[in-house]
């Protein structure tokens, strides 16, 4: 539960800030005798909203957390991977190293369709040796925040249990 409650330090979500007021009220001996979510119903609190917006906390933490590690660990991997790439060996480390600092182009990635032709009356007609141009892909639109994700989803939750939404009752 510790890295739970680390979690829930950190967030700014005003049901996780108003639980962890009320929550620190009481002693530590009080918080170890009762589960959360005897806390949240005397606070008057859906237990399975709390335990949402806990979740997304969770998710925020770790990707914190995550980026923490890869950002303090990096000059270890580089510094490994130059290792590797003096050795006989070491052709993809060399490679690797050579598009990391701009001396050789990096591999195109795999090409993504982003959009589908449904009826051909809806595409414009190209001059003679004209290409398409292809839009970009909107990574925010392919893999959207769970908060985002729930509000493309009308209907499904009411918005005052909308996770990490901050919205109150009766908005939209």
């Amino acid at each position: 539960m510790d890295v739970v409650f680390s979690a829930m330090q950190l967030s700014t979500n005003p049901l996780i800030v108003s639980f962890l007021e009320r929550y620190y009220n009481y002693t530590e001996k009080e918080r170890e005798a009762v589960p959360l979510e005897a806390f949240a119903l005397s606070f008057e609190m859906d237990p399975e909203a709390l335990l949402g917006v806990i979740l997304v906390a969770l998710r925020e933490y770790s990707v914190a957390v995550v980026r923490v590690l890869a950002i303090t660990s990096h000059p270890d991997v580089v510094a490994k991977r130059i290792e590797y790439a003096m050795l006989p060996d070491g052709e993809k480390d060399r490679k690797a190293l050579d598009q990391a600092m701009g001396l050789l182009p990096a591999p195109r990635g795999p090409t993504i369709i982003t959009r589908v032709s449904v009826n051909s009356g809806d595409r414009k007609e190209l001059e003679e040796g004209e290409k398409e141009e292809p839009e970009e892909a909107d990574i925010d639109f392919l893999f959207p925040t769970l908060s985002e994700t729930q509000k493309r989803i009308p209907g499904q939750i009411p918005p005052a249990r909308r996770i990490g939404s901050g919205e109150t009752k009766g908005e939209e």
